[in-house]
């Protein structure tokens, strides 16, 4: 077969599904999701959809009405006991990549959620039997599929009809918020669960000591141990119980001579009996192991009772849950123990949900602290905002150590060219290198409403948290860009500092919240779609725990600088919608320039969904939370010589190596194998000779750069011949710009020292133009006829020259001169 027909044969997919007019295709790690519809055959589809909606409604009515009712009836302590065995058998088996089934998490959090808003039944069950949890589970299951696929489907078919107002844009912004509010939960990383809390409620010890008597560093170690019984509980209560068995038959084979484990005196009872202490501790663990003592907050704590009865439900105690009206016991309503993690059964509380705790702990304490004592509203406020404003700082310095702060900022500006200027506030700046981050902080709180039921309060909320700082970071960009040398006051007004935008390779606007909104704060870029203004300037929107994120994960300033910069190109992006924040990281640190990467596949009209790309970042964490001492491994593949490269940069004046690191880092992974994979070989073949072997990136390699390895005393440093060397190479190539980068290595193959220069022609006399021409001239006829003597030279593959053009288009059919 010719190649032009192999190039132009369709590949098959690896797996195909077709359900009716869809089709499904994967091709390697790519999944292509398609419709053969037409546009009458969209519509009588849509037609059906419509026509089957009030059928879904009464459908997801009964499954809830029957759940309920089930729920009612059997006990509740066994039930949950039951259904977070389920979910700890589901997250230990769990395989890395592999999407994870959320029907067992549903099987604790709804099932809690309906515990607690439906009172018991007078028929009792006495005890939970595999078929009535079997059939629990399947009516829980084909309720989340229904409302997350079914519900959705034909609700988007109604609305369109019968929304004067409907907008594509919102109605998948709205579908995606309920997705994520009935399936996703867990809002940070379990190792920064505690470390988020201590951030926030260090400062607010006195109120608790006021309204609930205990300190907020005693409910910090409080919690810190319902955290440890739910996360490490079984280990601990398996190693107990080994322990004691190991303990027991010691001290069996010390007293009983003879006796083994598996051949005992016939005392062995009476023995046990002596053994009391040994029997309670063993009584214990096999209650941490079977029993309720794992999630017993009586047993594990020594929270107050107050305390306990302000975060706890009763069964059937929340009313708004099951309260007459539409979406009755739905997952589209708030759910119970997002108002209150705790269950109170027969007089015993219970925690058997970590995610529902941590991840609404803060506020739940809020409304709880401000329902007791309303007027502490103002001096929450004051103390919310004043951590918030400075933990971003504290993120940044981790990860940017020696950075200069400045916070706050005070600035005079017009807001137009008719008004005139005013005082205007920006949280802060931090200076670091040849970047310069513009901070803005939103302390307030995301709406905990149900986007089913409030879409308005989510649509402000996008509002106050992303619109808001956006303004404000974008307007200090413009003081900056149109005020030479920009002065910057302090609060009183007094100049502080100048700042000069010219300075900076790298300005980045930071919108940072205290409240994590996961995949709307991913798609920051594309809010503009749904109403929410967000100027010309794209501004990164993250939250605190994110930042806590990359303050693990980066151990190499220079890394995150570059990350910063590929994160910008996204922000540009209009192809690339990501599910996460940190799905920015995991395709950077698997594509580097990860939008370009993007912009590459599919159509223009294609809907790119990327999946498992944090499955390095969770793995990293999973085992952080064992060992909080592991320092992160997360970093691109790269090649040891140029990993060795940018960290003697980063040690060394990181503030002159900023440019160079991000242009090394900006190279291809072709160009970086060729460069730097490489490099040992080409040093040797330099020493050899005594002549220095250069490399130099061409074509379509997104970094200019040529490469001098020198090696004193044998090879030592010709700065003017490198320098004429590139400079020819740049009148070869047609270049206006190229990096000039010198390394020098000891007897040992050890990096010593680094120069770089960015090289120009633009002020070279014509002497100088026609010596270095002639010098260009023997360098393409050198790299042509090297290939020539190995191998004829394709008429479409890239010329050697190094022009990046083909070969039939550049030297082909040029003369030798």
């Amino acid at each position: 077969m010719s190649r032009k027909n192999r190039r132009n044969r369709l590949r098959r997919p690896d797996n195909y599904l077709a359900v009716g007019p869809f089709e499904l295709a994967q091709f390697g790690d790519k999944i292509r999701w398609s419709s053969s519809l037409n546009g009458a055959e969209f519509e009588r589809h849509q037609e059906k959809l419509r026509e089957a909606y009030p059928t879904v409604i009464e459908k997801i009515d009964n499954l809830v009405a029957e759940i309920a009712t089930l729920v009612s009836q059997l006990p509740p302590t066994e039930l949950l006991l039951r259904g977070w065995w389920e979910f700890a058998h589901e997250r230990l088996t769990k395989k890395a990549g592999k999407f994870e089934d959320p029907i067992p998490m549903r099987m604790v959090d709804y099932v809690q959620s309906v515990i607690a808003g439906v009172p018991r039944s007078r028929t009792q069950l006495g005890e939970v039997s595999e078929e009535n949890w079997k059939h629990l589970v399947e009516m829980v299951s084909k309720l989340f599929q229904c409302v997350c696929s079914e519900y959705q489907i034909c609700n988007t078919a109604i609305n369109k009809v019968q929304n004067p107002e409907y907008d594509d844009e919102m109605e998948e912004l709205r579908v995606r918020a309920e997705l994520m509010w009935c399936a996703v939960r867990g809002k940070r990383y379990q190792v920064h669960d505690i470390p988020a809390l201590e951030e926030l409620l260090l400062p607010h010890s006195t109120i608790l000591e006021e309204l609930f008597g205990i300190t907020a560093k005693a409910l910090l170690n409080e919690l810190t141990k319902i955290w440890h019984s739910l996360t490490f509980g079984l280990d601990d209560a398996y190693r107990d119980l080994k322990r004691i068995q190991a303990d027991f038959f010691n001290t069996l084979k010390t007293k009983k001579s003879g006796a083994t484990d598996t051949n005992l005196p016939f005392e062995l009872e009476e023995f046990a009996e002596d053994q009391s202490e040994l029997q309670r501790k063993g009584q214990e663990a096999a209650e941490k192991l079977f029993g309720t003592s794992m999630f017993d907050l009586q047993k594990i704590t020594n929270l107050p009772q107050n305390l306990l009865d302000e975060m706890s439900w009763g069964p059937g105690q929340e009313e708004d849950f099951f309260a007459a009206g539409p979406f009755k016991g739905w997952p589209q309503r708030v759910w119970p123990i997002l108002k209150r993690p705790f269950i109170k059964l027969d007089e015993r509380y219970y925690c058997f949900d970590n995610y529902s705790l941590f991840d609404n702990f803060y506020r739940v304490l809020q409304r709880a602290i401000l329902r007791l004592k309303p007027e502490y509203q103002h001096r929450w406020n004051e103390i919310q905002q004043a951590i918030s404003e400075e933990a971003p700082f504290n993120h940044l310095k981790k990860i940017l150590p020696s950075g200069r702060e400045i916070r706050p900022v005070w600035y005079r500006w017009r807001t137009s060219a008719d008004q005139p200027a005013q005082w205007m506030e920006l949280d802060g700046l931090y200076e670091y290198a040849d970047h310069l981050f513009i901070i803005e902080v939103k302390a307030g709180s995301f709406t905990w409403t149900s986007p089913t039921t409030d879409l308005k309060s989510h649509i402000q909320s996008l509002k106050n948290l992303v619109q808001a700082p956006t303004r404000q970071g974008q307007r200090f960009l413009n003081y900056l860009k149109n005020t030479p040398s920009a002065p910057i006051y302090n609060k009183a007004h007094d100049e502080i500092g100048r700042v000069n935008f010219s300075k900076y390779r790298r300005v980045t606007i930071c919108a940072v919240t205290l409240d994590s909104f996961g995949e709307i704060a991913a798609k920051s870029q594309h809010l503009r779609k749904v109403g929410i203004e967000l100027g010309d300037t794209p501004v990164w929107s993250l939250s605190l725990d994110d930042m806590r994120v990359y303050a693990d994960i980066f151990v190499n300033p220079l890394h995150f600088l570059h990350f910063v910069e590929q994160r910008q190109l996204a922000l540009q992006s209009e192809k690339l919608e990501l599910n996460d924040e940190l799905d920015h990281l995991g395709l950077y640190l698997k594509h580097n320039n990860y939008s370009q990467y993007a912009a590459g596949m599919g159509g223009p009209a294609d809907k790119l969904v990327f999946h498992a790309y944090t499955t390095d970042i969770d793995s990293f964490f999973g085992k952080k939370l064992i060992n909080d001492k592991v320092i992160s491994p997360l970093q691109q593949e790269v090649p040891a010589r140029l990993s060795e490269v940018i960290d003697f940069l980063s040690h060394n004046d990181v503030a002159r190596h900023a440019s160079l690191s991000s242009k090394l880092l900006d190279m291809e992974g072709k160009w970086r194998t060729e460069m730097f994979g490489q490099l040992d070989q080409t040093l040797a073949i330099s020493r050899n000779r005594n002549w220095p072997k250069p490399i130099s990136s061409h074509g379509e390699s997104e970094a200019n750069v040529t490469l001098f390895l020198w090696a004193p005393p044998k090879l030592p440093r010709d700065r003017d011949f490198a320098l004429e060397h590139t400079q020819a190479l740049m009148l070869l190539n047609k270049e206006d710009d190229r990096t000039l980068l010198e390394l020098s290595y000891d007897e040992n193959d050890d990096l010593k020292d680094i120069w770089y220069e960015n090289v120009s022609i633009k002020n070279l006399s014509a002497v100088e133009i026609r010596r270095l021409s002639e010098r260009a001239e023997k360098l393409r006829q050198a790299r042509i006829q090297a290939i020539k003597q190995t191998r004829k030279i394709g008429r479409n593959e890239q010329c050697p020259c190094g022009s990046g053009k083909k070969h039939k288009r550049c030297c082909l059919n040029r003369s030798p001169q």
